[in-house]
């Protein structure tokens, strides 16, 4: 793993938000819905990002776009997204929960 910053505190555990390591263990051993290859294509400042994923377009929201940003360049804007989990892996080692916005999106508490 490179050296990215530290996750932004905001105290929730939500999507779009910290993932919570029961929900990135039980991402990780689902067999029958693995994580899918895809590749960061755009990510704002506040935090929308857009990926490609099997040829089609997705746009999900987490609260930490700058620490993305920088784990994806670990691995050169290759991810790896699991829908069902909300899961989106970046830089060999990084793990982010996704929002599908507008339906899920809620933003942060200050810590």
């Amino acid at each position: 793993m490179g050296n990215i910053r530290p996750p932004k505190l905001c105290r929730l555990f939500l999507p779009g938000h910290h993932p919570h390591w029961i929900q990135v263990r039980k991402g990780m051993e689902d067999t029958e819905r693995p994580p899918r290859a895809g590749r960061l294509i755009d990510v704002s400042p506040q935090g929308l990002i857009v990926i490609e994923v099997d040829g089609q377009e997705l746009r999900i929201w987490n609260h930490d776009p700058l620490r993305l940003i920088e784990a994806s360049a670990l691995g050169d804007g290759r991810i790896r997204y699991q829908a069902s989990w909300r899961l989106l892996f970046a830089g060999g080692g990084y793990t982010f929960c996704a929002a599908v916005p507008p339906e899920d999106h809620v933003p942060c508490r200050e810590p």
